[in-house]
């Protein structure tokens, strides 16, 4: 950290220097009230994220990149952005040296999946035992997490760090609940957990391909939608830094509005968020703040084969892709405390 000593008294002098940037302009209120906040818990995390790097250099960077963001883009959402990455971060790299053994951890995390299969199983029989309202809960199948695909995803990242044995309970909750995402992902971590040779892999992915065809698959299919037509809206300076953290539910009206998009066959999904991950990243971060987590996936690749996590990695990894999990308590939770524990030696 001492190398980095200067950064704080380089601040200081910079800063008269810089009130043309939006947080730190000349007025009266601002002065007294929302700047000095604004800079100093801006410049804390970014200071943070430079001290994390002596740990993991591509996630600390990642936030310090967060935290320069939210220089340029004075607004609420982003700070919430900068906030919740900065501490996941933190959390993810205090799991990755947790002293537990793997024996207990695996046997929480399954302990925690199985009441979830049972209580989407119950649903499924037109129960609840803890809702009154029955029907609504056996028709969502949605287990305690309020929506099919949500449990599914978190059955999908449990289920492929559990026992073998335990597999079919998990592939029943997913089956339950009727989660696309929570079987694609479960499917892909059991490949890479079994490694799989190069003809499973393309039987499989014939398999979903005849699937979706047959199927029609309307959700996908309005996703796919979206995302391009967000892919549209970015001009070169979204492309290269992002239109701003936290702007995906602000700048999007026209897709949360569009009658294709928002209702279509009944669905009624809004797309508060991006259903992808790496899309609403590359979206509100541009190319600069994808890359960094991309090249950080590359850089801690191992943990994709660790015996024990790395199908849960692999997992998370893959319902990033139709899905929020990184925008939810529960699975946010779940997954970097899963990817954590990927990232340490077997």
């Amino acid at each position: 950290m001492r190398r980095f000593s200067w950064l704080p008294l380089g601040l200081v002098v910079v800063l008269p220097w810089l009130t043309w940037i939006p947080w730190l302009e000349y007025d009266a209120a601002k002065a007294v009230t929302d700047t000095p906040l604004w800079i100093w818990t801006v410049a804390t995390f970014g200071f943070l994220g430079v001290w994390l790097m002596q740990w993991d250099k591509w996630a600390g960077l990642f936030v310090v990149y967060l935290a320069v963001r939210c220089v340029t883009y004075d607004v609420p959402s982003a700070y919430e952005v900068l906030v919740l990455s900065a501490t996941g971060v933190i959390f993810l790299l205090v799991v990755q040296r947790a002293a537990l053994p793997t024996e207990t951890i695996v046997g929480w995390l399954t302990i925690t999946g199985l009441w979830q299969v049972a209580y989407v199983v119950q649903q499924a029989f037109g129960m609840d035992v803890l809702w009154a309202t029955g029907d609504l809960h056996a028709m969502f199948r949605s287990g305690t997490l309020g929506n099919a695909n949500f449990v599914g995803a978190y059955l999908a990242v449990i289920g492929a760090v559990a026992s073998w044995g335990l597999l079919p309970l998990f592939v029943l909750g997913i089956v339950a609940a009727k989660s696309l995402t929570g079987a694609v992902a479960l499917s892909v971590a059991a490949l890479v957990r079994l490694r799989a040779p190069l003809a499973a892999w393309l039987l499989s992915g014939a398999a979903f391909g005849a699937w979706v065809l047959w199927d029609g698959a309307v959700s996908l299919q309005i996703r796919i939608m979206v995302w391009l037509q967000a892919i549209r809206q970015l001009e070169w300076s979204g492309w290269l830094i992002g239109n701003g953290l936290g702007t995906w539910s602000v700048l999007s009206p026209t897709m949360r509005r569009d009658p294709r998009t928002a209702g279509a066959a009944g669905i009624g999904e809004l797309f508060a968020h991006a259903h992808n991950e790496y899309l609403q990243l590359l979206y509100e971060a541009g190319l600069i703040g994808l890359g960094l987590v991309l090249i950080w996936m590359v850089v801690q690749r191992r943990m994709f084969r660790h015996p024990v996590f790395g199908g849960g990695a692999v997992a998370v990894a893959v319902t990033a892709l139709t899905m929020f999990p990184f925008h939810l308590a529960v699975l946010s939770a779940t997954n970097l405390a899963v990817l954590g524990l990927a990232m340490r030696d077997p």
